[in-house]
C-alpha cells in the first residue's frame, strides 16, 4: 500500500491510507474509522453506513455510562428513602408502643382503682348494713330487758 492523507484515527489500522483514499469527515465532525476512497460522496450509503454505525456505537457507549451514573444515583436516592422511611417507621411504632404501655397501665390502674373502690364501697355498705343491723338488735334487746325490768 502506498501512504497517502490519513487521519489519526486511521492508525488504528496500523497502516496508512493507500493512495487516492483518505479519512472523511462526519456530518457532526467525527471521523469513521476506516479509511474510504475520496471518491466516496459524503452522502454515499457505503460512507454513510460506516459513519452511522460508528456513532451508534460512541451514543450507545455515552448512554450506557450516563445510565449508569443516573441508575446509582436512583439507588442511592431508593436507599436513602428507605432507610428513611425505616427509621421513620421505627419512631413511629417505638412511640405507639409507649403510647399503648402508658395507656394501657392507666386503663389497668384506673380499673384497679374503680375495684378497689367499688370493693371498698361495698365492704363499707355492708359493715353498716351489718353495724346498723347489729345496733338495732342490741337496741332492741336493750329496751326489751328495760321494759320487761319494768
Amino acid at each position: 500500500m502506498i501512504a497517502g492523507s490519513y487521519n489519526s484515527k486511521c492508525k488504528k489500522n496500523l497502516e496508512a491510507c493507500p493512495a487516492g483514499h483518505e479519512m472523511r469527515e462526519c456530518a457532526d465532525g467525527r471521523y469513521c474509522e476506516q479509511c474510504e476512497d475520496t471518491s466516496y460522496q459524503p452522502n454515499s450509503n457505503k460512507y454513510g453506513d460506516k459513519c452511522r454505525l460508528r456513532l451508534i456505537f460512541k451514543s450507545v457507549q455515552f448512554v450506557s455510562s450516563f445510565h449508569i451514573i443516573i441508575i446509582i444515583i436512583i439507588i442511592i436516592i431508593i436507599v436513602v428513602i428507605v432507610v428513611v422511611v425505616i427509621i421513620t417507621t421505627t419512631i413511629i411504632v417505638i412511640i405507639i408502643i409507649i403510647i399503648t404501655t402508658i395507656t394501657t397501665t392507666m386503663i389497668t390502674i384506673i380499673t384497679t382503682t374503680t375495684t378497689i373502690l367499688i370493693t371498698t364501697t361495698i365492704i363499707i355498705i355492708i359493715t353498716f348494713i351489718t353495724t346498723t343491723t347489729i345496733t338495732i338488735i342490741i337496741i332492741i334487746i336493750t329496751i326489751s330487758i328495760t321494759v320487761t325490768e319494768t
